[in-house]
């Protein structure tokens, strides 16, 4: 069957959207659908970025996950920098800030 035949693709990706994943428990529809757009993105973008180097199966494998971080903190690097520019900010706060380098006392 043709239907067959075509659907390892899907379970290969249902497979690696379920390791890595954004989604959350959340009843609002809109969310789930935002989180299953960012889940489809980081899956390509790894997919592309593994097919434009050069690399071993071990290498490949672990991809999608180094992937999935660096683009987790590209997003958030943002929002860091804005967090530790406060000028209230919590002990707690200003300790996570300098583990991730985003916070630096002048």
């Amino acid at each position: 069957m043709v239907y067959n035949a075509t659907k390892a693709g899907v379970d290969t990706m249902d497979k690696v959207m379920r390791t890595y994943t954004t989604h959350r428990k959340c009843r609002h529809w809109p969310f789930v659908v935002l989180c299953n757009l960012i889940d489809i993105a980081m899956l390509n973008g790894s997919i592309l970025l593994r097919n434009t180097q050069q690399m071993n199966i071990t290498q490949q494998n672990e991809l999608h996950k180094v992937f999935i971080m660096e683009a987790e903190y590209q997003m958030a690097s943002a929002q860091l920098r804005r967090q530790a520019q406060q000028k209230s900010i919590t002990e707690t706060r200003r300790m996570s800030l300098k583990l991730v380098g985003t916070f630096n006392e002048d």
